[in-house]
Parts: C-alpha cells; structure tokens; sequence
C-alpha cells in the first residue's frame, strides 16, 4: 500500500498477543431518508440473509428518533434517518477480515434501499488501565512510556493530531486523555479516518483498506515501548 499520509508511513499490519481496543464504530452517512419507507427492505434482506432483528422504532414525525437494527453475527447494525452505525465487538477486530461478511450483507441492504452516500468514518478506542496514579509530577512519564514521541511533538496542549491526505481524500484525527475507569487511572487513545466519501458497490473493499490505514496510524501514534509489551504473551494463570 502506498502512503498516504505525508507524516504516518505505512506499516504491514500484525495481530499483537494483548490488546488495548475497547471500541470500534464506523459510520456511514447518506441523504436523509424515512425508514418507516425502508423497513420492509431491510427487514426482507435480514430475513434473507438471515440476520437478527433487534430494534425497529418510529417516531410519528420520522426524524432521528427513528431506528433499525439488526445482528450480523456478533456485530450491531444500526440504521438512522441519516447514517448506519457498525459497532464491532473488541475481539471481532483482532482479525479484521472475520467481519468481511457484514460488509456485504450490509452492502447489499444499502443497494436495496437505493441511498445516497455522503462521508463515511471508521474510528477505535484504546484504553491503558495504570497501576499506579497519575499525578502531575509523572504525567508526562506515563505520556512518553505509552505514546509516540511524534504525536506528543504534534499534538501540544490540546492533546489533538489531525492530518489530511496526501490527495485530500481523507482526514486523520487523533486524541487522547486521562480519564478514571473502575476506580484506575487511565489514558484513552481515539483514532479516527474521516473520508469524503463511499460508494456502495465494493464497500467491503473500501473498509479493509481503511483498516490497513487505522493500523498505520495507530502504530505511529505509540510508543515502541509499548509495541513490545504488547506483543509478549499474557502470562498463564495458575
């Protein structure tokens, strides 16, 4: 793959032994439309396609209150007046190409109802649980032991990295922060690739290459010490 960001070089992707995603979402907005019109579409390919319906709502004036979703296996689909949002359990992305299917099954769905495609994202979440407090005097150790020195260079005070593609088709945001998860300290990492636009036809293609993107970025966006420690083995419980 080509780079295509002028500071982030691409790197061939590698499934570590530990993980530290807690979240990955991608949303795939159109021209609004009423899904009160779209649901016997929808619900005919889930039904087709075999697929569980979990949620079907309307409100009586059709705006965003509305909702279609349904389970493709492990993974929420959910349908808005204006956009589709995947949730991808954690594990599911540990080998990205396991959620080929969705993509063309929600391909297919997408064609059926006829939308019109506008921009599209693909983001994940990483959270590093601290064993120890952060204070002020060892909050920047614990920056430079868990992120990369470019992005702490970039980022400055505000903690935020955004960068446009070399062909000003795509635009890559970064943001951390500490924050308290189960009475730990914590530092969240959000990456995020925002692209002008999709098209239906193919969409399973256009998702696995954003993926190899999101592993680029979030390679950059660490430390090498913590590429290390990620790729030892947990230890066994005895």
């Amino acid at each position: 793959m080509e780079q295509i960001f002028e500071h982030i070089p691409h790197q061939e992707r590698k499934i570590f032994k530990r993980t530290t995603m807690n979240e990955v979402l991608l949303l795939f907005t159109y021209s609004p439309l009423l899904l009160a019109d779209a649901y016997d579409i929808i619900s005919l390919k889930a039904q087709e396609l075999k697929l569980k319906m979990t949620t079907v709502q309307f409100s009586k004036s059709g705006d965003d209150e509305s909702l279609i979703a349904y389970l493709d296996e492990d993974v929420s689909v959910s349908f808005m007046p204006s956009a589709v949002l995947v949730n991808i359990p954690v594990f599911k992305y540990r080998d990205f190409t396991r959620t080929l299917p969705v993509w063309k099954h929600l391909e297919q769905i997408l064609s059926s109802i006829g939308i019109n495609p506008i921009v599209w994202t693909f983001s994940k979440s990483n959270r590093f649980v601290l064993t120890s407090p952060v204070t002020n005097d060892n909050r920047q150790q614990v920056l430079e032991l868990i992120l990369s020195g470019e992005l702490l260079q970039s980022s400055g005070v505000q903690h935020l990295y955004v960068e446009e593609s070399i062909d000003k088709t795509r635009v890559f945001t970064c943001r951390y922060g500490f924050e308290k998860y189960k009475n730990f300290d914590s530092l969240s990492l959000k990456t995020m690739i925002s692209t002008q636009s999709y098209q239906v036809e193919g969409l399973a293609d256009q998702v696995l290459i954003t993926n190899g993107l999101m592993f680029d970025v979030w390679h950059w966006a660490v430390s090498n010490d913590l590429l290390a420690f990620m790729d030892n083995p947990k230890e066994d419980v005895k």
